[in-house]
């Protein structure tokens, strides 16, 4: 969503930068920051940790980002109110 919104605010405004990130070091940051997310909600579950109704509102407190509306903040928190470890 954050690229999404990041690519048509480019596109209205042509935006342009002198020093393009290289898109190979940023895919590398991507693999390693998604890994980390993933390891992180591992580690909470395990803990016993759980993303439900009650831990809603601080976690939407935690999601900052100016591309993100309040609506994207909710649907970020539901799909991880969707996340469980298999039996």
């Amino acid at each position: 969503m954050i690229q999404c919104r990041y690519q048509s605010d480019w596109q209205k405004k042509s935006i342009t930068k002198k020093h393009p990130q290289n898109l190979a070091q940023m895919r590398y940051k991507l693999i390693q920051l998604n890994a980390s997310l993933i390891e992180r909600l591992y580690q909470a579950l395990i803990a016993g940790q759980k993303f439900d109704k009650t831990t809603s509102g601080s976690m939407i407190k935690m999601i900052h980002h100016p591309q993100l509306s309040e609506t994207h903040k909710r649907k970020i928190v539901t799909a991880l109110q969707a996340i469980h470890l298999s039996q």
